[in-house]
């Protein structure tokens, strides 16, 4: 297991450097169509309350679904629902129950071990380690944090240290843009440390969310490296 360390401040910001941000984003050219909202911090206010909402409503679906994925039994044994395993499982007839009983198709929803649904699952057994035990559907499988989101959770889901990053951020009261910055400076200060590059951060573009590659995790997905440079001194 990874020991977390809370470096201290090597490399540069590069998502909440104040200067960066006025130069892409300034208030003074920000307006809303019929003015509504009235006022920036307005729009701020409903559109973080929105975002919060919508995040709770998915991760309480999200536990609801797989708890009743890993209770499906078929011929006697449980069905194996991930796609990169169906081969060690009853994968099929689970697929064929869902398409025609359910009227779904899974594979839409959780598209390959990296697709940002898939990356919220794979921290379920740890939040909830007696996971079937209880029953989501009386309660008692909230969401366990209050400031770090679907986006900080996607970011560091290969990391062996993802609980403690994400404890200690939540502490911290980070937002994903300064959760980012953190998690650059970490990872880059962690390879200079182990004079081996551990960690890369994987960036897709528009349609996956960034990652941290874990050198000895065995998926085999990539995308664009990220590179940052070192603050002056």
């Amino acid at each position: 297991m990874t020991e977390f360390k809370n470096y201290p401040r090597e490399y540069e910001y590069v998502f909440t450097d104040k200067d960066k941000i006025t130069k892409k984003c300034s208030f003074d050219k920000i307006s809303f169509l019929e003015d509504t909202p009235k006022t920036i911090e307005e729009y701020i206010k409903l559109m973080r309350w929105s975002y919060d909402k919508m995040e709770k409503e998915i991760f309480d679906s999200l536990v609801k679904i797989i708890w009743l994925e890993k209770r499906f039994c078929y011929d006697g044994r449980a069905c194996n629902i991930y796609p990169h395993t169906q081969a060690a499982g009853n994968y099929v007839p689970y697929k064929t129950f869902i398409l025609n009983y359910i009227g779904r198709n899974r594979y839409a929803w959780f598209h390959g071990l990296h697709g940002n649904f898939n990356r919220i699952v794979s921290y379920i057994d740890s939040f909830f380690p007696y996971f079937l035990k209880g029953n989501p559907f009386e309660g008692g499988y909230e969401y366990p944090y209050q400031y770090m989101n679907f986006e900080c959770l996607m970011l560091v889901y290969q990391m062996p240290e993802r609980l403690d990053l994400l404890a200690y951020a939540d502490s911290k009261k980070m937002g994903y843009a300064e959760f980012f910055d953190y998690i650059l400076n970490y990872i880059n200060c962690y390879n200079d440390e182990k004079k081996e590059e551990i960690y890369n951060l994987i960036y897709f573009g528009y349609y996956l969310a960034p990652y941290v590659k874990y050198k000895y995790n065995k998926d085999k997905l990539t995308g664009r490296f990220f590179y940052i440079k070192k603050e002056k001194k």
